[in-house]
């Protein structure tokens, strides 16, 4: 068993082990949703990043990037941005003649390659882009200030992690 003192002055060192694999998580409420961040950690030499962000946020992915790349440094890492609806964000009524030109032209190529067309094609077209009909504004700068504190707790989560699993591994390398 190891004792807690050890691991609080472990954390406060400066040449301490630390270790690849971690998770963080943050939340924050912006409008009507409510948005979860997950980031994950797994051992690579370089610093190699994965980013899934909702399309309201999209375009400050090299926000992202940077924030993770000056926090992490390394590490294969996972950064992924959800949300839970409350109000508006569910109401997105479909791009009917986008789909329409989907399926008749996946219709052309299941015909042209000689297969036959799945029955449960709409599965298909509703994994396409840009089906929906966007309503929503724009992120404010207040709300993307929200997103990116709750990301850098998310970061500051995942640093503690790695910083206990490296505590861990040096106590396993010394008894």
């Amino acid at each position: 068993n190891i004792n807690n003192d050890y691991f609080y002055r472990f954390n406060k060192r400066t040449d301490m082990i630390t270790s690849m694999t971690g998770y963080g998580k943050a939340s924050c409420n912006i409008k009507n949703i409510r948005v979860n961040i997950e980031v994950t950690s797994i051992n690579s030499k370089n610093l190699d990043l994965n980013l899934m962000l909702p399309a309201f946020i999209k375009h400050k992915e090299p926000d992202f990037r940077n924030l993770l790349a000056h926090d992490l440094e390394r590490g294969k890492i996972e950064f992924k941005i959800g949300y839970e609806s409350k109000g508006i964000y569910k109401r997105m009524p479909f791009n009917a003649p986008l789909i329409s030109r989907y399926n008749d032209n996946l219709k052309t190529l299941y015909k042209q390659l000689g297969l036959q067309y799945p029955k449960d094609h709409m599965g298909l077209l509703l994994n396409l882009p840009e089906i929906f009909i966007k309503q929503e504004n724009p992120i404010s700068k207040t709300e993307f200030s929200k997103i990116l504190s709750a990301s850098k707790e998310a970061i500051k989560d995942l640093v503690k992690f790695r910083n206990t699993e490296g505590a861990i591994i040096e106590h396993d390398m010394i008894t």
